[in-house]
């Protein structure tokens, strides 16, 4: 844990981030349910759906959809 809990993120704090080599930063909401995230990530992955749903099967736009549901999802590369 980097910062304690009730932390404003603001961009200085971001900034102080950066400088240490801090490139990503998870946030932990523990009022959200495991139900509630299950539901947050299908409804990302829905409308990633529909937004590639023409460039499916087509080599750059599978390539381009991979790297956003990644970064989306904060899956590793």
């Amino acid at each position: 844990m980097l910062l304690p809990r009730g932390t404003a993120i603001t961009e200085a704090t971001l900034l102080s981030l950066r400088r240490r080599g801090i490139d990503r930063l998870m946030v932990v909401n523990e009022a959200l349910s495991a139900a509630d995230l299950a539901a947050e990530r299908e409804r990302l992955q829905q409308r990633l759906d529909r937004l590639f749903r023409n460039c499916r099967n087509q080599g750059a736009g599978d390539l381009l959809l991979q790297s956003v549901t990644q970064y989306r999802f904060g899956e590793p590369e």
